[in-house]
């Protein structure tokens, strides 16, 4: 089992590259969502590993999305957008739910609101499909399913990152395999 999560993490690392490449090359992103999805990623592993969960996966987004940060950071590339609000507020209500409800309640909460934050990127592919993009999602589905399988039980603790994680990807490779239309949001 150990050895499944040990292999998940590594293929999430591995899905993280062409991700880093891009934005070197200078694919845009923003510094304050990924400090705050690393906030996040650092919430839901330590309460994770305070259960004696799950971990491996969520660590090494940790790393990850830190590692990304930084760089956003060297690159100055920082803004402010709706989505950095609703993560910093999902960062705040998981802070009060650990304070307040413990380990458990906040693995909850915290891979709520990274999956809740994913949603601006499921958005965008969905509008404006990436065929480029499918592989990486689909080594974020491996990723996870790695992890889904070395879970020792289906608890909380052990199952709830990786499923959610898996569930994103697979949305997010769905749409960016899918044949560009013309689509308007309606406000």
């Amino acid at each position: 089992m150990e050895k499944l999560k040990i292999l998940g993490a590594i293929v999430g690392l591995v899905a993280n590259i062409p991700l880093f490449i891009a934005v070197w090359k200078g694919l845009k992103q923003n510094f304050s969502t990924w400090i705050l999805w690393t906030m996040l990623d650092v919430i839901t592993t330590i309460a994770i590993i305070n259960q004696h969960g799950n971990y491996y996966l969520s660590g090494i987004y940790v790393f990850t999305s830190l590692a990304m940060s930084i760089l956003l950071f060297v690159k100055k590339e920082i803004s402010w957008g709706l989505t950095d609000t609703v993560t910093a507020v999902g960062v705040c209500i998981c802070l009060i739910v650990w304070y307040f409800m413990g380990d458990n309640a906040t693995t909850i909460a915290s891979t709520a609101a990274v999956v809740i934050s994913a949603y601006p990127l499921m958005r965008d592919t969905f509008i404006s499909p990436d065929p480029g993009a499918t592989k990486v999602y689909c080594m974020f589905i491996v990723a996870s399913l790695l992890s889904l399988l070395a879970a020792k039980d289906t608890s909380v603790e052990e199952w709830l990152y990786p499923a959610a994680t898996m569930s994103f990807s697979a949305v997010l490779t769905i749409f960016s395999i899918r044949k560009p239309t013309e689509f308007r949001i309606v406000h």
